[in-house]
């Protein structure tokens, strides 16, 4: 551990001095401790001393023309100096200086100090230092103003887009009801089927999130909008996607036994898509195609347009899943099937946590697509599934 001799020698403020220069000063200077919560300096109040810290941490804090609590702007560690100012120009402090932990300081009289005579080339060290001090202390300024500057600027941007964000959903889910409502005008023989109504209504869906995601501040990959990685991220969402698809075949095995209706059904059931009419593999093959299309504009919507966005505003720890975000994306893909049932809209919302999960980790809308579109395929075109969640 360095020796507080030591720490002097090596100080902004000293150095450059010999250890006989600063022996002479040693004579003017006195030793302080302070305790937690002690001010060291106060902002306001003249004070005739210059202090180099030899033990613990302090705090740099100030107050503002807002009248509120002072503002914490910097910290002081062990070697650092503060009060310099003072040497060139006698003035009340500019801002205090709190003790975070028990402090050690050294505290050099200025009055004694301008005025021995023994001290002369000590002193023009001295005012060298301090200048040096201060030109550092200004550039480090000018760089923190920059950057403050530019968060600033980020911090409006994102406000401006938050607004938009919301504008565009509720314009969005404003739409989407009057055109579920305006369903009950159509008699139900002449009614699209729910699969059609579906992938007309995520199209538009789709088209509100382009047109927001046009004047976005924050990247388009932040969105899950990157081909970076894709191999790698699909490769793991199929390995994660596994235990997803065990899970579906043993639910369709407690169905077949314990609920009445399902009893007779074989436990892959792919003509369960045609809801009794005759199988055709050619529309069954169209069918998944439709599907293999459809996923990855539900993901696009939900993931990059609701998750993706309310990612960016309701900010977490590094490391931690934003579970708002994805509670919140997954509430309203789910209310937006309101229109086949209750339980296909419930059904729907279990899997959008695994996928909201799945892309908090990786970032990416290539792996949920992929992940979607197999948890379909197995659940509805092998297992039946369909015929259980209802929908057409």
């Amino acid at each position: 551990m360095s020796t507080h001799r030591e720490i002097l020698l090596s100080s902004a403020l000293l150095r450059g001095l010999t250890p006989a220069q600063v022996d002479g000063l040693a004579a003017l200077w006195e030793e302080r401790i302070y305790a937690p919560g002690d001010y060291l300096l106060r902002e306001g109040e003249a004070d005739a001393f210059v202090y180099v810290l030899l033990e613990g941490r302090a705090e740099l804090v100030k107050n503002t023309s807002l009248g509120a609590r002072p503002s914490r702007i910097g910290e002081l560690r062990v070697g650092d100096t503060f009060g310099e100012v003072k040497i060139v120009d006698r003035q009340p402090s500019s801002a205090s200086v709190v003790a975070a932990t028990q402090v050690s300081v050294v505290a050099l009289d200025l009055d004694v100090f301008d005025r021995h005579a023994a001290l002369a080339e000590a002193r023009a060290t001295v005012w060298r230092n301090v200048g040096q001090i201060l030109a550092e202390r200004l550039r480090r300024t000018s760089i923190t103003g920059a950057d403050a500057i530019h968060r600033e600027l980020a911090e409006s941007e994102a406000r401006a887009y938050a607004g938009r964000f919301f504008v565009f959903m509720f314009a969005m889910i404003a739409i989407l009801e009057l055109a579920i409502s305006a369903l009950d005008l159509v008699p139900r023989i002449h009614r699209p089927p729910d699969s059609i109504l579906s992938f007309v209504f995520i199209l538009g869906s789709a088209l509100f999130v382009i047109l927001l995601l046009r004047r976005t501040p924050f990247t388009l990959e932040s969105y899950g909008l990157t081909f970076r990685r894709g191999w790698a991220h699909a490769g793991q969402a199929l390995a994660w996607t596994t235990p997803v698809l065990v899970v579906l075949l043993l639910v369709k095995v407690a169905l077949m036994r314990w609920v009445p209706s399902m009893a007779e059904r074989p436990l892959f059931d792919p003509a369960a898509l045609f809801a009794g009419r005759p199988f055709d593999w050619g529309f069954f093959a169209v069918a998944m195609l439709l599907y293999a299309v459809h996923a990855p504009f539900q993901e696009f919507v939900t993931r990059a347009g609701l998750q993706g966005s309310l990612q960016h505003f309701l900010r977490v720890p590094r490391g931690h899943v934003d579970w708002k975000s994805i509670v919140i994306a997954n509430l309203l893909y789910a209310s937006a099937h309101g229109y086949i049932g209750f339980w296909f809209s419930a059904v729907a919302f279990v899997p959008g946590l695994f996928w909201g999960w799945m892309f908090a980790r990786q970032g990416s809308l290539i792996a949920v697509s992929v992940s979607h579109i197999a948890v379909g395929w197995w659940a509805l075109f092998a297992l039946g599934l369909h015929a259980v969640i209802g929908g057409g």
